[in-house]
């Protein structure tokens, strides 16, 4: 059951790649799936420094949850097989990181993320730790 995340960089060495962006680059051809994408407020918010990536984070998963978010039937409406892509680059703070990470943490899935040469990479843990809090685990499924 791969799930994988990846910025538009690597859209070519993607399996089913699938835009989660707010606004998808007119090159990508693929499908793009809104329900998945933070706000255009919430993108301006954080790029203008309005909000830090903590608030990013804690706004982006009551966005999921009041959008009655559940991974479960998503990761099936793909055939447990996509790459979830947006335009941060690798490393940096992105909604795909917690996207990928409420996956792992309600599903059991190991999501991993496609860098431009096709290397599969582990999430950075580290960075995701520091954007959630403990409360957010309560909702999805």
């Amino acid at each position: 059951m791969p799930i994988f995340v990846a910025n538009f960089a690597a859209v070519k060495r993607c399996q089913n790649p699938v835009s989660i962006a707010v606004k998808t680059p007119a090159y990508f051809t693929g499908q793009s799936f809104t329900p998945l994408a933070p706000t255009w407020s919430m993108v301006q918010s954080y790029r203008d420094g309005i909000i830090t990536d903590k608030e990013y984070t804690t706004q982006y998963y009551k966005l999921l949850l009041e959008r009655k978010t559940d991974l479960k039937s998503i990761v099936e409406f793909f055939n447990n097989e996509v790459t979830f892509l947006c335009y941060e680059s690798i490393g940096k703070f992105c909604h795909r990181y917690l996207l990928g990470y409420l996956i792992e943490k309600s599903l059991g899935i190991i999501v991993q993320e496609i860098d431009a040469k096709g290397d599969k990479l582990s999430l950075p843990y580290e960075k995701i730790f520091e954007w959630f809090k403990k409360e957010h685990w309560n909702g999805l499924k």
